[in-house]
């Protein structure tokens, strides 16, 4: 028996009167109590009410999707791992009729695309199953939230990666994403936010090799972070041995204006003990570092996470429109390389997991 997107929509109608959507019901009663006294009886100011409560239901499918989609990147991608069970979201009657190897089949079923199945040794595909029937299936239900279409991207991202193939059914919902997030004022109302989304638009359009609109969208970001990346040359040496300065090929990033002012919606930096350790090669010939001739020369300000990203991004972008060369190499080396004499310590090691 297959589904159609009318039932498969309806099936998951029950998240708008979950358990978690009657306890925020509840709460918003106690807290708005002396509220509801006042504005009961007004027939305007009742209907206000009532489109309030509509919003904070969406609110509650949004954050139930959200925390769908995080739990299922960290447990097949981040870490650390968790164990998640079809009954903990699914009625205990349904178990009555069905084995747990029948539903895992039937959810590994729904998940497929184009006649492509996702991979099998996937964890909890009942959290992606979820995200997908909230972002993708139900996202023309989310009336007042206009952060649906960035969530909807990262959804169809997480599920493409799961494929071996190019899905053209993802890519039309990916089209559909961008062209409403881009145009979408509240998103447009906030740097950070606006910054991010381009960021994602332009990895998502090199996935699908759509190169022209990728630039666009990480230059867009550049732009809008006010940052000047350039790569130049400064006199340095690379070995043990080496007795004259030679010019050596390195990146340079400045900042037009002051420092950006911290944003809470810019994700907090990882505490530095929890990093990956920049281990010393301990070679013999060659350096670690490059040591330049002047190292106050060039020194890069402390980047935010989404400029560091800006400078990510441009990186994925030259690599992947120029060919495999040793010059290539040579200039990708020169966004990866971590130099103590460029970088803050803050801002450094975001490199070394590149």
């Amino acid at each position: 028996m297959t589904i159609g997107d009318d039932d498969y929509d309806c099936s998951f109608g029950f998240l708008f009167l979950s358990t978690a959507d009657v306890l925020v019901w509840l709460h918003m009663i106690k807290i708005f109590k002396h509220f509801f006294k006042c504005v009961l009886f007004a027939s305007c100011q009742f209907a206000m009410l009532c489109a309030f409560v509509f919003v904070y239901r969406e609110m509650v499918v949004l954050l139930f999707g959200v925390a769908c989609l995080q739990l299922f990147v960290q447990s097949n991608w981040t870490g650390p791992p968790i164990q998640v069970h079809p009954e903990d979201f699914l009625p205990s009657s349904v178990f009555q009729q069905f084995t747990e190897v029948y539903l895992t089949a039937a959810i590994f079923n729904s998940l497929i695309l184009d006649g492509e199945s996702i991979y099998t040794m996937v964890s909890n595909p009942i959290l992606l199953l979820i995200a997908t029937a909230i972002f993708v299936a139900c996202r023309s239900k989310f009336e007042f939230l206009q952060l649906v279409p960035c969530w909807t991207l990262r959804c169809v991202s997480i599920h493409q990666q799961l494929l071996e193939e190019r899905s053209k059914e993802l890519f039309v919902v990916v089209q559909s994403c961008v062209e409403k997030g881009k145009w979408s004022k509240y998103i447009l109302k906030f740097l950070h936010l606006a910054v991010q989304f381009l960021l994602e638009c332009g990895h998502i359009s090199l996935f699908y090799f759509d190169y022209t609109k990728a630039k666009e969208y990480i230059h867009r970001a550049k732009e809008m972070m006010k940052l000047q990346i350039t790569l130049t040359g400064a006199l340095g040496k690379r070995t043990r041995f080496q007795e004259n300065y030679l010019p050596q090929l390195i990146l340079n990033v400045q900042r037009e204006g002051a420092a950006l002012s911290q944003s809470r919606l810019t994700p907090d930096p990882t505490p530095v003990e929890k990093l990956p350790k920049d281990h010393c090669l301990t070679d013999d010939t060659v350096l670690n570092n490059i040591k330049l001739a002047d190292p106050d020369q060039f020194i890069m300000p402390d980047l935010c996470a989404e400029e560091q990203a800006v400078v990510l991004g441009i990186c994925e972008d030259f690599q992947r429109n120029n060919p495999a060369h040793k010059l290539t190499e040579e200039e990708i080396l020169a966004f990866t390389s971590v130099s103590s004499f460029m970088f803050h310590k803050s801002s450094a090691l975001w490199f070394i997991t590149l």
